[in-house]
């Protein structure tokens, strides 16, 4: 039985109001347009997906993946509500929050399309839903999303004028963003395994599988990398939490070397850490979901535990035979941190420990 849209959409004017406008610069959240694919694939991997495709024509993009949980009316006011508040004090994002993270589609399409299990749905003017008929060549157990580029053709009291996209931007600003997909998108993911990107010109596949010894294998149609990843669970205020994770990657000898990857929140931020191996951790992240709160209790307790785990990790590595320079090498043993890194101060003091160097003044 599909959500009743009226009676989502009337509750929906009532808690935000009709002043379309005023929301403008709370779907302006991010500096790139193209952010809302790392919102679709985690929702994908938070939901069971094993794959996800990206379909990219000159007027849409359609995104379709196997999730075994289909959209229930829960998702659909989650998927059409909005956060009021913009601030890092006041809303910091849990991971797997699918609300807010997802009106970053509105940089490209005026009118996003929904389309799974008894749901098949349009939002328009925001936060304003309308049936649609299910499309026919559609699988019961397949989501689907489609999103027209149509800022011109509807011209959205909600997107600044200036901000609206042609087709062409829109097209182009897509295409960027799935060339240079990575393929460490998938290495932390929990369900998802592959991602096909499909598009006028091009078509390529992520695909992540296991190796030898755990290690895990990611592969594009021209690359491969493997990595090794260590974890620690975690408890916050009596609920159990994803884990914090280190990975650390290997050459074709698998000996660890470096690499230079921001911090994870499943999908990367914008915040360098100073490391040569690669964090990752269910931090709350800013509405952009580009940072961090850097003094937010949770994300600080975070960092403490990745230092603990980083100390398990060099006992681990070294009673299996596996600690090496190499290894050593890649710990952060720099006498200072810049403003931005100071959240990781922890971790690098942690190194610093592991090696007998004494600790920062």
């Amino acid at each position: 039985m599909p959500a009743d849209y009226n009676a989502i959409t009337q509750r929906n004017r009532l808690e935000l109001g009709t002043d379309l406008k005023s929301r403008r610069t709370q779907i302006s959240l991010y500096s790139d347009p193209a952010h809302f694919v790392y919102e679709l694939l985690q929702n994908a991997d938070d939901h069971g997906a094993s794959t996800i495709s990206f379909c990219l024509s000159h007027d849409r993009l359609i995104v379709e993946h196997n999730a075994k949980e289909l959209f229930t009316s829960r998702h659909v006011e989650a998927i059409s509500s909005f956060e009021n508040s913009t601030s890092e004090g006041q809303d910091l994002l849990k991971v797997g929050t699918f609300g807010l993270g997802f009106k970053s589609v509105f940089a490209i399409t005026s009118t996003p399309r929904i389309f799974c299990g008894d749901e098949s749905f349009e939002i328009f003017d925001l936060y304003s839903l309308r049936e649609l008929p299910k499309p026919m060549d559609l699988p019961h157990a397949i989501t689907r999303f489609e999103l027209p580029f149509n800022h011109q053709a509807t011209c959205p009291e909600f997107i600044f004028p200036q901000h609206r996209k042609s087709e062409e931007e829109a097209y182009r600003t897509i295409f960027d963003k799935l060339s240079t997909i990575d393929p460490v998108l998938l290495l932390f993911t929990r369900s998802l395994s592959s991602i096909t990107v499909t598009t006028p010109t091009c078509s390529n596949t992520l695909a992540r599988s296991f190796g030898t010894d755990g290690q895990i294998i990611l592969r594009s149609d021209t690359s491969e990398s493997s990595y090794r990843i260590w974890q620690r669970p975690i408890s916050w205020e009596g609920r159990e939490k994803k884990p914090v994770q280190i990975a650390i990657r290997l050459d074709e000898s698998d000996c660890p070397m470096a690499t230079d990857e921001p911090l994870v929140v499943l999908f990367p931020t914008k915040l360098e850490t100073g490391m040569r191996i690669i964090l990752n951790g269910p931090y709350r992240t800013t509405p952009s979901r580009e940072n961090v709160g850097y003094r937010d209790p949770y994300n600080t307790f975070l960092i403490y535990e990745t230092a603990q785990l980083l100390h398990e990790t060099l006992l681990a590595e070294r009673k299996l035979g596996r600690l090496s320079l190499a290894f050593l090498d890649l710990l952060p043993l720099e006498s200072s941190l810049s403003p931005q890194r100071e959240l990781f101060r922890p971790l690098h003091e942690a190194a610093r420990t592991l090696v007998g160097l004494p600790p920062w003044n």
